[in-house]
């Protein structure tokens, strides 16, 4: 029976040889120093440990969680990890927690084991937050699977989150099928039935403003377009443990921790949408969907701003560039981009950059790994920065993405609504693998 009264697993697992990868998690658990949250002696044998930080999670969203694991369309075994954490600058937060906790049973299945890691009296630190939490839920993740001797597959999920009934399975299935990636960008959509009129809007704003910003990306040939969702994120044990863990960030963990596996092309994309998180206010964090929510309907006009297309065009020119720069073997040709774009480069050392890639590739592949590795995902949103903060400040998300449109030849939105839905259906046929980047 699951339940959080685990049981025994069998003991020939420790007689089994080292599958591949264990080693990696067995150096990461022994150079972090990891001490175990939860009786490593009753691990149950699983493939897949979900991850939920909670922080102020009502028991109401946890049962829904819950209830959308139960009926998992999936034969692979797999369990919970709650962390309930700490928020250093608002105790109502732990309060909240701490009433989780005293009624914490009636989040037991018979489907699956939930391990409960209570830090709600832990000592506060600059640290607390959403990374740490997902951080420790991760780590014990990684101690069970190196008790079960397997390189198992870690899932972060958010508490106030929901699922589709292939969730584990498709998630499954994709490892199995691409054993060459090591971590997976899985599909969302955030709710939109129930909602009232303004908070609908406000919540299709800010994902059909995620879903812009990657597609614009993916228009220019940037081959690190994917989508970076804490709650929506799936990676191999081993491979986790590879990359030193997650970042300890209040915010943007999703970002940094996925863009390790990105940078390498060993992060691929699983369309189907699998995740449906929730698109409430929140101010638990500096940034994100709940923070980014709770501006929008503090703006009494409810107009939505992004990154003009035209600064993306003005990136494409840089990239054009580069490619004939290397492709004729000639000095890169600053007369032909933007000035602001020069003015970053400069400040940069692009120069110096562009002739190390140069120097050290062997063939035009490995000019645009090294190359990508230094233009990365972290220097686009510095560059778009740049434009905006000088020459090109954000405008209207509606106005921009129909300039996007023309630009493309497609048809023209009338509404946020309208192009979210669109956008949500250009999204479902993305590839697994993030296409090499090709130049325009």
């Amino acid at each position: 029976m699951a339940g959080q009264n685990v049981i025994n697993y069998v003991t020939f697992i420790h007689t089994m040889k080292n599958p591949k990868g264990i080693n990696s998690i067995h150096k990461y658990l022994e150079r972090i120093g990891h001490i175990s949250s939860s009786p490593l002696e009753e691990v149950v044998p699983v493939d897949i440990i979900i991850v939920v930080p909670s922080c102020g999670e009502r028991l109401e969203d946890l049962y829904c969680l819950r209830k959308s694991l139960e009926i998992q369309k999936t034969e692979a075994p797999f369990e919970l990890i709650l962390v309930l954490n700490n928020d250093e600058k608002d105790q109502k937060y732990g309060q909240v927690n701490l009433e989780v906790f005293k009624q914490i049973e009636l989040l037991n299945s018979e489907r699956f084991s939930t391990i409960v890691i209570n830090k709600i009296n832990s000592k506060t630190s600059k640290k607390n937050g959403v990374g740490l939490a997902r951080k420790i839920g991760m780590d014990e993740a990684c101690a069970r699977f190196k008790q079960l001797n397997k390189d198992g597959i870690i899932l972060c999920l958010d508490a106030d989150c929901v699922v589709s009934e292939n969730y584990i399975q498709e998630v499954s299935n994709h490892f199995k099928e691409y054993s060459d990636l090591n971590a997976f960008s899985l599909g969302f959509e955030h709710p939109l039935v129930g909602l009232d009129n303004q908070s609908r809007l406000a919540i299709s704003s800010y994902e059909l403003h995620l879903r812009y910003f990657i597609e614009a990306q993916r228009k220019i040939g940037l081959p690190f377009a994917m989508q970076t969702v804490g709650s929506s994120m799936a990676v191999r044990a081993s491979a986790y443990a590879k990359e030193g863990g997650m970042p300890t960030l209040k915010a943007g963990e999703d970002f940094y921790f996925l863009h390790k596996f990105i940078a390498n092309n060993k992060c691929g994309n699983i369309p189907n949408v699998l995740v449906y998180p929730s698109g409430r206010v929140s101010d638990r964090v500096p940034f994100g969907t709940g923070r980014a929510v709770n501006e929008i309907l503090n703006n009494v006009s409810l107009d939505y701003t992004t990154y003009r297309w035209e600064s993306f065009l003005e990136i494409n020119k840089f990239l054009v560039q580069v490619k004939r720069s290397y492709s004729e073997n000639i000095q890169f040709d600053e007369s032909h981009i933007n000035e602001m774009v020069a003015e970053y480069l400069h400040a940069n050392d692009f120069k110096k950059s562009m002739n190390s890639c140069r120097k050290n590739s062997t063939s035009e592949e490995s000019f645009y790994k090294r190359f990508f590795q230094w233009f990365n995902a972290f220097r686009l949103m510095k560059l778009l920065h740049h434009l905006r903060d000088n020459i090109l400040p954000n405008e209207d998300l509606l106005l921009t993405l129909n300039k996007f449109q023309k630009h493309h030849n497609l048809r023209n939105y009338e509404s946020i609504e309208e192009a979210l839905l669109d956008f949500r259906e250009k999204d479902k046929k993305l590839n697994v693998r993030p296409l090499l980047f090709q130049g325009n």
